[in-house]
């Protein structure tokens, strides 16, 4: 295996001191670094520094050499790994960078992100050309982000403030309480590695009869549900649930490329549940393999200690038809080409 980037830290603001900025490179244990060298490069790609990587820290962990190089970094700046004869990896944080001398000369950057002042950027497998880790690995689990409007109960909360115990009004006008409330925050440079955690944005309206009443921002896999005669034709019901993904190719629903920062929301209850967001009909947590995957070990735990049930089965049962990939998309490009909405006719509420 060849010699990576496998860490860069960055410091920097009020109480941070930039000497402890670093560049972590990673070989096979005895591996000779005597031809590697490790660029530190501006913003405007000129080259500001080079430093021996057998000028580094070096501890052995596992089958791994890790050599410290001590650097100060410019997080609009770019960072190489070279040996005598070719360049092998260059990245960068908060910008692209296109090198005009040293190592890189004539390359542009791969660009990793930070998470601020302070961050760690951890770079461990390879994809074909540069090394990198997947932070947040399954963005598969059906979420809302910060700020979104729930129908309780007691009126519109924002779910970032609902608690276990909260009772949430479903489509059909019953009660639900909510059992777990699981949240996870998502920083630029997680967004930058990973593109599929970036939410989806529905513009207020996007879905017929002036739903969602305010822009609505949920995770690609995340399902809206549909009532449309074009799903009753196809399905033998007009209530069909489709991933928000599945919908971008409609008008007013996109891809959300510029978010900085995301905190997306799981609501938990006893079934799947369809519920209101921002007065839209979608749908709670639904438990199946993907999404138990999705979430961390510790909220894996905590379900199924609430749901002993979910460990035997791995699943709910659906609260209104899922039909595979291939169908939502036909669903929506019917949609589409017949310029329908997605919602033709008034969700009724009977709390």
């Amino acid at each position: 295996m060849p010699a990576i980037i496998s860490e860069i830290r960055y410091r920097n603001g009020p109480g941070f001191n930039p000497n402890e900025d670093f560049v972590e490179i990673r070989v096979p244990t005895g591996t000779d670094v005597s031809d590697l060298s490790v660029g530190i490069y501006n913003q405007n790609g000129s080259l500001r520094s080079s430093t021996d990587v057998s000028d580094g820290t070096m501890t052995t962990v596992g089958s791994f050499d890790y050599y410290v190089v001590n650097a100060r970094i410019n997080r609009f700046g770019a960072m190489s790994l070279s040996d005598d004869e070719s360049l092998i990896s260059f990245v960068s944080l908060d910008a692209e960078v296109t090198a005009t001398e040293g190592p890189a000369d004539g390359q542009t950057s791969t660009q990793v992100g930070t998470n601020g002042n302070d961050s760690t950027s951890s770079l461990s497998s390879f994809d074909g050309t540069n090394f990198f880790v997947d932070p947040n690995p399954n963005p598969r689990a059906p979420c809302f982000t910060k700020g979104t409007s729930i129908l309780t109960d007691n009126g519109e909360v924002p779910v970032e403030r609902l608690t276990p115990g909260d009772r949430v009004v479903a489509t059909d006008g019953t009660l639900h309480t909510l059992r777990l409330n699981l949240s996870r925050s998502l920083r630029h440079s997680e967004l930058i590695r990973t593109p599929k955690l970036r939410p989806v944005c529905i513009v207020a309206g996007a879905l017929g009869k002036g739903l969602p009443h305010r822009d609505l921002r949920v995770s690609r896999q995340h399902r809206m549900l549909t009532d449309s005669p074009i799903a009753q034709r196809m399905f033998g019901t007009r209530k069909v649930l489709v991933s928000a993904i599945r919908l971008t190719t409609l008008p007013g629903i996109y891809l959300d490329v510029t978010a900085t920062e995301v905190i997306y929301y799981h609501l938990v209850f006893d079934q799947h549940v369809t519920l209101f967001a921002e007065g839209a009909p979608t749908e709670s947590l639904f438990f199946g393999p993907l999404v138990m995957a999705a979430v961390s070990e510790e909220a894996r735990h905590e379900l199924v200690l609430l749901f002993p049930d979910i460990a035997k089965r791995s699943v709910m049962v659906a609260a209104s038809y899922i039909p595979d990939g291939s169908r939502q998309k036909k669903l929506v490009e019917r949609h589409a080409f017949n310029n329908k909405p997605l919602l033709s006719q008034p969700t009724a509420i009977h709390v």
